[in-house]
């Protein structure tokens, strides 16, 4: 349904399944369109945000996991 104060508007009824699709297929849209530099600066900070809210502990455990080295190079 338009909203016909604004012609250029779409309005469509949106249930939980339908609005998951569309955020997929956006999101999916936005990704295709990045280029190289900014895919990796995106996903650069998701990553750095995601690892701000560890505690210090959870931290440490991710870190041995995967690139315990890097803790090495720390000491």
């Amino acid at each position: 349904m338009n909203d016909f104060n604004k012609p250029d508007t779409i309005r469509i009824p949106v249930n939980d399944s339908t609005r998951d699709r569309l955020i997929s297929a956006y999101a999916e849209a936005i990704i295709e369109d990045m280029d190289l530099k900014s895919l990796i600066q995106l996903a650069l900070e998701t990553v750095t945000k995601n690892l701000e809210e560890y505690t210090d502990e959870e931290l440490e455990t991710e870190m041995i996991e995967c690139y315990e080295e890097l803790l090495e190079e720390e000491i």
